[in-house]
């Protein structure tokens, strides 16, 4: 009975392990169609992350890629994308996009400091003096977009180092924005709904495990059939005639 007991404990540790993942990957599922369906504003984006950025130099600087692999922010995964820039300091404010190497001429020699954290805001100074000429002078934006109030740049991710330049329209010092970036995520929906059938599968596996140990215990608690029992011994009387 003991060895029986034994043979069905996988199948309930099994059975438990996989419906405690089952329920999180349903959940994540459950959590991810719904940011899909109910997230999106009127432009089908979904914000990654809004915050206020300040720098006491001449431009904010940031790569278009953040923490993690960089197939990550391709456009299969993030697909469009957007920022909307606000300027907190009355100026006009300055956004462009150009590639890496073009900004890293730009501001060669010029302060400015780069966004290290988005959602925190938090930057990393980088001495230097004021530029030669105001952004909007340049050729080398792929986009860009200047002016008073809320500016929006929407950027197809493309192959290649790129990146983000917020200055003030005149090239002067102290750039104070509020910012906030967003991305269409195309293949969320179909991510979140694999996650809720890949759940309910395991859910029933489970289901399944946990009832197959049960029952070995079961057999191994079960009482001897009866027809295994010794039955008492019939005599034969004899008819005397």
């Amino acid at each position: 009975m003991d060895a029986q007991r034994r043979r069905g404990l996988p199948a309930l540790l099994g059975g438990g392990v996989l419906g405690v993942v089952a329920v999180a990957v349903f959940a994540a599922g459950a959590w991810g169609l719904a940011v899909d369906r109910f997230g999106r504003d009127a432009d089908g984006y979904l914000s990654i992350s809004t915050t206020q950025l300040h720098s006491d130099r001449y431009a904010l600087v940031s790569e278009l890629r953040g923490d993690g692999p960089s197939w990550l922010y391709g456009s299969t995964i993030l697909g469009d994308t957007r920022a909307r820039v606000t300027s907190q300091s009355g100026q006009p404010v300055f956004v462009g996009i150009a590639r890496s190497a073009d900004v890293a001429r730009y501001l060669g020699g010029v302060g400015y400091s780069t966004i290290e954290h988005l959602a925190t805001g938090a930057v990393t100074p980088h001495p230097g003096g004021a530029p030669a000429q105001a952004p909007g002078g340049l050729s080398i934006w792929a986009a860009s977009t200047h002016g008073d109030g809320q500016q929006t740049l929407a950027w197809s991710t493309r192959s290649g180092d790129w990146s983000i330049v917020i200055m003030n329209a005149d090239a002067s010092a102290n750039v104070a924005v509020r910012g906030d970036a967003g991305a269409r995520v195309p293949p969320l929906f179909w991510v979140a709904l694999a996650c809720i059938l890949a759940g309910g599968l395991g859910g029933i596996t489970s289901a399944w495990l946990i009832r197959r140990g049960l029952r070995s215990g079961w057999r191994a608690n079960r009482p001897a059939d009866a027809a295994t029992t010794s039955l008492p011994a019939h005599t034969t009387t004899g008819v005397r005639t």
